[in-house]
């Protein structure tokens, strides 16, 4: 059996700044990674480019904010299996609520970085844990 692919991430994001320091980060945990700037490009990309494995996802942006496309791509049984990192600058009282939207994990920005990182590192090895399922029962 093979080893799984690197982990596709989907930045989204409406600042130049914060997507340069999330692909940054991303790369330093061995992810490959893309950017849109916001979700209605997100959603272009995703429906004609790449299939990823998890989006990183602002949920403040100019055309389709955070809310409006995690709404979307929940929609979508196309996207069941890709997890959905939220990253706000307002307060801890939105967890909730984008939890209940789909997302897998909320982090306020600001916040502890390593805090972060574990996350993603949780969330990668989650995604690898799957593919390497579904390579047994494509084997079966």
């Amino acid at each position: 059996m093979s080893e799984p692919a690197l982990t596709k991430v989907l930045i989204v994001d409406d600042s130049q700044t914060e997507r340069f320091w999330e692909e940054k980060v991303l790369k330093g945990l061995g992810c490959q990674t893309f950017t849109a700037e916001d979700g209605t490009a997100a959603l272009k990309f995703l429906f004609q480019e790449e299939a990823v494995d998890l989006i990183m996802l602002d949920l403040k942006m100019p055309r389709m904010d955070g809310h409006e496309f995690l709404k979307e791509i929940r929609k979508n049984t196309d996207f069941d299996h890709v997890k959905v990192i939220v990253l706000s600058a307002k307060n801890e009282e939105e967890v909730i609520p984008v939890l209940a939207e789909g997302a897998t994990d909320y982090w306020l920005k600001g916040s502890n970085v390593a805090v972060l990182k574990s996350r993603i590192r949780n969330i990668v090895h989650t995604i690898d844990l799957e593919k390497k399922i579904a390579q047994i029962k494509n084997i079966l």
